[in-house]
């Protein structure tokens, strides 16, 4: 995504676009001023109206449900998942955490039992395109990334073309590609966020000694 994407130079400001989204943005909004942009992604409209519903049904709900997520800390690493399925901790300790890990018999990379199968799906599903023929490492990422369409793809960009088969990807794009926003906010209670969880956890590390967990949590709650 954010890595193939396009970058195109503004000559008065010397930008770097990640795509044409962007650039098209910027330039209604800095330049031509033909057009009302929002903020916090790049939508372009016409009326303050149609400005005010948009932020309104594609952020400030979309934050307010969020938040509303019922989510669960990890104990040993502060990261925070939201998810209704209790199961989740139990899955994520799996996959990180679990203290033996395993060769993978392909390259040099060592993962939990959980996390090898993830890999091998990932990194070594060598095989034959059959819709173009080419021999490719990763095919299913190949498939996904060059052939991932409307009718067989189950989650789709509201902000371009793009469509992807599972909702964290698409989750993945979007906030690397298109939102301006930084959900991730230092759970210490300091302004700092980020736009994804491991900046997060390594600002809390470096700022306030440690990531947050739930032991730090307690602690808080005795004092």
């Amino acid at each position: 995504d954010k890595h193939h994407a396009e970058k195109i130079m503004c000559g008065c400001t010397n930008i770097i676009f990640r795509n044409l989204a962007h650039r098209k943005h910027h330039i209604q909004v800095y330049h031509k001023k033909e057009k009302l942009g929002c903020d916090k992604c790049y939508f372009l409209c016409s009326t303050d109206a149609e400005l005010a519903e948009h932020v309104q049904e594609k952020h400030v709900k979309k934050e307010l449900e969020e938040k509303a997520k019922p989510s669960v800390i990890c104990d040993i690493c502060g990261q925070e998942m939201k998810s209704k399925n209790p199961a989740i901790l139990k899955d994520h300790k799996a996959r990180v955490h679990d203290p033996v890990l395993v060769q993978c018999t392909q390259c040099p990379g060592k993962y939990t039992a959980a996390g090898l199968k993830q890999h091998m799906r990932r990194c070594h599903s060598e095989g034959v395109c059959n819709i173009c023929g080419i021999k490719v490492k990763q095919l299913i990422r190949h498939m996904n990334v060059m052939h991932g369409s409307v009718e067989s793809s189950k989650y789709k960009c509201e902000y371009c073309t793009k469509v992807f088969h599972y909702k964290h990807q698409l989750k993945t794009h979007t906030m690397n590609v298109h939102l301006k926003e930084r959900p991730y906010k230092c759970r210490y209670g300091c302004d700092m966020a980020y736009n994804d969880s491991s900046n997060r956890n390594a600002h809390e590390r470096r700022r306030h000694g440690q990531r947050f967990t739930s032991a730090v949590l307690n602690k808080v709650a005795e004092e």
